[in-house]
């Protein structure tokens, strides 16, 4: 989602964007929106029965996907929410959807505060656009972009929302929704799944706790600036 955002960011800033407010707007308004709000619509569009079935079957999509054997043959629809592989898929989607206008503002925020008059020397060089965004933008906001890599994580190891709304099948519910079904008389159970869940989100933190000070620092500085 942050490369989506980053690049969304990148098209939204350009100089040869129209109405560059109005697109950053109306991606500001999609955060507005409660998260699981948008869970819910997406999920009755998807629904067995639901409007993009519809669609698919009714402009042959689902057949052509029959024949590649990725639908059973048994089935009129897409079975978007009821077979494991699928859900995984959606699960992929709708964190792109709700997650890219939000590192687009992360993003922005990181390359407004790169410094620019060593992009000016760049572009006097004769460096073009994008050898100017990747060979000096990126790395001179790096610790921005990897204190956002660390709390992206944090938030992702911990979702409960998506998996809650698009999982059907138990066995593909990750660790933040399958704790809060361990009864007391399985402590053990409950002490090694708490361990599991505590663990990688502590190395990550540790790992790249400084990637966070020095993001935090560069905004920091670039808004005094």
């Amino acid at each position: 989602t942050f490369i989506g955002g980053i690049l969304l960011a990148k098209a939204i800033n350009s100089k040869t964007t129209k109405l560059p407010k109005m697109w950053r707007t109306l991606f500001i308004i999609s955060i507005a929106v409660p998260q699981f709000v948008t869970l819910l619509l997406v999920r009755n569009f998807f629904a067995d029965s639901g409007i993009v079935n519809t669609i698919c079957s009714n402009i042959g999509i689902t057949d052509m996907l029959k024949h590649a054997g990725l639908v059973g043959e048994h089935l009129t629809y897409i079975p978007f929410l009821t077979d494991p592989h699928w859900a995984k898929v959606m699960i992929i989607l709708i964190n792109i959807w709700v997650g890219v206008p939000y590192q687009m503002l992360s993003a922005t925020g990181i390359l407004m505060n790169i410094p620019t008059d060593q992009l000016e020397s760049a572009r006097i060089d004769g460096a073009n656009k994008w050898q100017i965004f990747w060979r000096i933008g990126i790395p001179l906001g790096m610790p921005g972009i990897m204190s956002v890599i660390v709390l992206d994580f944090l938030e992702y190891w911990n979702l409960i929302e998506q998996p809650a709304v698009f999982l059907r099948t138990e066995r593909l519910k990750p660790l933040s929704l399958y704790i809060s079904t361990i009864t007391k008389e399985n402590a053990g159970v409950a002490f090694v799944a708490a361990l599991v869940a505590l663990l990688p989100p502590l190395l990550v933190f540790l790992c790249g706790h400084r990637y966070l000070e020095q993001g935090i620092a560069a905004m920091g500085g670039g808004s005094e600036s």
